[in-house]
C-alpha cells in the first residue's frame, strides 16, 4: 500500500506499522505480569513429567 492509493478507509502503512508496533509493546508487561502463574504452570508440568505422566 502507498498512502496515494489508499482510500479513506484504508490505514495506511505507516499506520498499520505503528498499530503492530504498538501491540507487540504490549506482549513483554503482559507476560511479565504473568509470570507467577506461568511458572506455577511449568512447575506442575514438570513435576508430572518427571512421574512419567504426560
Amino acid at each position: 500500500m502507498t498512502s496515494h492509493l489508499n482510500t479513506p478507509e484504508e490505514p495506511s502503512t505507516l499506520d498499520l506499522l505503528r498499530a503492530m508496533n504498538a501491540a507487540d509493546a504490549a506482549v513483554a508487561p503482559a507476560v511479565a505480569s504473568a509470570l507467577p502463574e506461568i511458572a506455577a504452570v511449568v512447575e506442575a508440568v514438570v513435576e508430572c513429567i518427571s512421574r512419567g505422566n504426560r
